[in-house]
Parts: C-alpha cells; sequence; structure tokens
C-alpha cells in the first residue's frame, strides 16, 4: 500500500459506515501482543504472525466470513513426498524445510511456490541495498524479508534481516551492523534457493500424479474429505487434487463445481456438493 500502512487503511474503512462490518485480518511479521493490540485498536478483527500457520489462515478466515466457527482443530499434515538428498541439502545448509511444510500443512508445491517468490524479493531487495540509495526505507526491506525467509524456513535470512529492522527503527542504534551483512546473506540465500528448486521438476510429478483408486478406497477418501470440509481442515485442498480425477470419472459436472468452490475454500458448500457425489456412490 503506498504511503500508507495496515493500521491507517483499517482506519480509512472502518471511518466509511457501510463498511464497519467488514472483517479486516492482519498478517504480519510483528509478532509480539502489543503488536496485535495495535492491530485490533486501528479496528482490525484479529491478527495472523508471519510465518503463518495455513491452518490458522483458513480457520480465522471461515471464522469472521461465517463459514465455520473457530475450532481449534489442526490440519493433518499431507505426507511429504521429499527425498533424502533433499533433506541432506537442507539441513546442510540450514533450511528449516521441515516445519516450513508443518506450516503448510504438507503442501509441497506450495512451499516450492513461495521458495520462488523469496528468490524473487531477494533479488529486488539487492538492486536497492546496492544503490545506496539515501531515500530507500530499509526498515520495511528487512521487514519484508524477514517474514519471507522465516516462511519458508531460511532461518539465518530471517534471523540477520530481523537484526537490521530492530537496527532501523531505533533512532539513534549503537553497535551499527554493516549492510554488508544483510547483501552477503542475500547472495547466499539465492545460491540455495537456486539449487533449492531444482529439486522441484523431481518431486511435484509425484505429487501431482494419482494412483488409481478402486470403489472402496475412494468412498473412504471422500468421507475423509467431507470431514475435513465440515471442519475447514486445509487439508481438504490436498487431498481433493489426490480425488479430483476419480470424481471427473463419476460426474464431470459436480466435480467441477466442487472444485470451484475448494479454490475459493466455500468448504461449506463444497460439502454439500461432495455430499451429492456421496449419495450416487451409495446408490
Amino acid at each position: 500500500m503506498p504511503k500508507i500502512d495496515g493500521y491507517e487503511t483499517t482506519r480509512r474503512i472502518r471511518s466509511d459506515l457501510s463498511l464497519k462490518q467488514v472483517p479486516i485480518i492482519a498478517m504480519t511479521a510483528n509478532a509480539l501482543p502489543t503488536d496485535k493490540a495495535a492491530c485490533l485498536k486501528a479496528g482490525m478483527n484479529d491478527h495472523i504472525a508471519k510465518p503463518f500457520s495455513l491452518q490458522e489462515v483458513i480457520d480465522k478466515v471461515c471464522h469472521y466470513c461465517q463459514h465455520q466457527p473457530l475450532s481449534g482443530q489442526q490440519a493433518t499434515p499431507e505426507k511429504s513426498h521429499l527425498d533424502d538428498s533433499l533433506h541432506d541439502f537442507c539441513a546442510e545448509h540450514h533450511i528449516d524445510i521441515k516445519t516450513a511444510l508443518k506450516r503448510l500443512a504438507g503442501n509441497v508445491p506450495l512451499y516450492f511456490k513461495l521458495a520462488a517468490q523469496l528468490q524473487k524479493d531477494i533479488n529486488a531487495a539487492l538492486i536497492v541495498l546496492e544503490a545506496h540509495d539515501s531515500t530507500r526505507d530499509l526498515h520495511l526491506l528487512s521487514h519484508s524479508l524477514k517474514s519471507a525467509a522465516a516462511t519458508v524456513g531460511f532461518s539465518e535470512l530471517a534471523d540477520i534481516s530481523g537484526r537490521f529492522e530492530q537496527q532501523s527503527a531505533q533512532a539513534e542504534a549503537t553497535d551499527m551492523l554493516s549492510e554488508h551483512l544483510l547483501i552477503d546473506a542475500c547472495r547466499s540465500s539465492l545460491e540455495h534457493l537456486a539449487e533449492l528448486l531444482k529439486y522441484q521438476a523431481a518431486i511435484e510429478p509425484s505429487v501431482a500424479k494419482p494412483e488409481p483408486m478402486d470403489k472402496e478406497v475412494l468412498l473412504s477418501n471422500m468421507q475423509i474429505l467431507l470431514r475435513h470440509l465440515n471442519n475447514a481442515n486445509m487439508s481438504a485442498t490436498m487431498l481433493f487434487k489426490d480425488l479430483q480425477s476419480e470424481l471427473i470419472k463419476q460426474d464431470a459436472v459436480l466435480a467441477k463445481a466442487l472444485a470451484e468452490r475448494i479454490s475459493v475454500l466455500a468448504f461449506q458448500d463444497a460439502a454439500a456438493i461432495l455430499q451429492q457425489l456421496l449419495d450416487q456412490q451409495q446408490e
């Protein structure tokens, strides 16, 4: 948002009487109780700290859109198709991919999408850092890098960016950190990201390629999917991908409608459509 922050944006939205009931949820790398209090004081309904849990996002969005009450139920992580060489690579370079995937409910394609976005963010940050422009906003730059890096498990870059964020917020900081420390961390992370993203092509086909299911297995998985939808459990999105081709064979029109409702996180609508497909199975 150019020139105004989330607090001011919220105040302006709330100043319009017709928008006073619009749900507003903050998503920020600032996770202190004072940060949450500031969000609520500005008129926001709730606060999600980054790096975020995907299930928490789904849970709160569904709650404030009145699709599903907050249940506190955690998503059941999908089994991640990661080979030992990737785990070894991440361990060697201090990339906490295990924790990152846990937050993302085991969604491997989403993890790589966020990793690719981090690569773009770092490249953009390096252009700013190396320009030595006196008008640049180092506080915002380091804040953004901190949250993006933490989301995909790049802990060292997140830590260094966090230290620069704190330093840039102080009017008279002592023991000033050299910008070269952040630049070097960015360059090192870019090298690791380039190698990490090479694993994507080898991993994603195995995730996306569904295996044929017999009728009993399909029915069982459809019932699990229905429970996930009724509980606004993010695991529903991954399970649906595994079942989609089988559901299309059964009823292409309903399967298409189900995919559309799941894609916009309308889980209650999706559950109603899935129930129709279940009824067909049990006829």
